[in-house]
């Protein structure tokens, strides 16, 4: 048995899109990719996030797992395929599924990247504290599953990247000023040459 199918039976009920499944979702077939970054493994070996398992969930081949874990993974196996983007060129998906499929996959994907650096140890200062949640949010229960899956995402980042994950935000480089100003603990950028070098 190997590394990932290992991790699915032992801590594959830690993943809540796998034992709750997506809302609304129905299942479809869709390829995911199937290679890591190698700056994300472990000395070549994945890291069990969240992320990975559910994508082990979705091709794992049921006779290979132990009698009494086959029913608990089967359901795992059926939510983790109803996270799947439907539609193709001609015949596009309805653009609320597509919404609720990409804000779903969204806090799993900012969560692996996290996991990944902080298991190999391959990471900086500057994407550690990127990587450092906002403060906590106090929030209804009654909220959406955007909403959810919003709130989901600034406590795994900051609001610069959770805004906006995919690209510069309208406000990025003055948030980014801000943050390097209060990290170096000065009010605007030196000008003198002696000053400027130490920075």
């Amino acid at each position: 048995m190997n590394d990932d199918i290992k991790a699915l039976i032992e801590r594959g009920s830690e993943v809540s899109l796998l034992r709750e499944g997506a809302h609304g979702s129905t299942v479809r077939a869709v390829s995911y990719p199937e290679h890591e970054h190698t700056s994300l493994t472990n000395k070549g070996k994945r890291v069990q996030t969240h992320l990975n398992m559910m994508l082990t969930s979705r091709k794992v081949d049921l006779k290979y797992i132990p009698e009494a874990d086959r029913p608990r993974i089967r359901e795992q196996k059926n939510n983790a395929l109803k996270i799947t983007f439907s539609g193709t060129q001609v015949s596009q998906s309805p653009l609320v599924d597509w919404e609720t499929t990409h804000k779903t996959l969204e806090p799993l994907a900012v969560q692996h990247v996290k996991e990944c650096l902080a298991n190999n140890k391959n990471t900086t200062a500057c994407i550690s504290k990127l990587l450092t949640s906002e403060p906590s949010y106090a929030g209804d229960f009654s909220i959406s599953v955007e909403k959810r899956q919003e709130l989901k995402l600034q406590t795994l980042c900051m609001k610069i990247i959770s805004d906006s994950p995919y690209e510069p935000g309208a406000d990025e480089n003055d948030a980014i000023r801000e943050m390097v100003f209060g990290e170096m603990q000065i009010s605007a950028i030196p000008i003198d040459p002696t000053t400027l070098s130490r920075y």
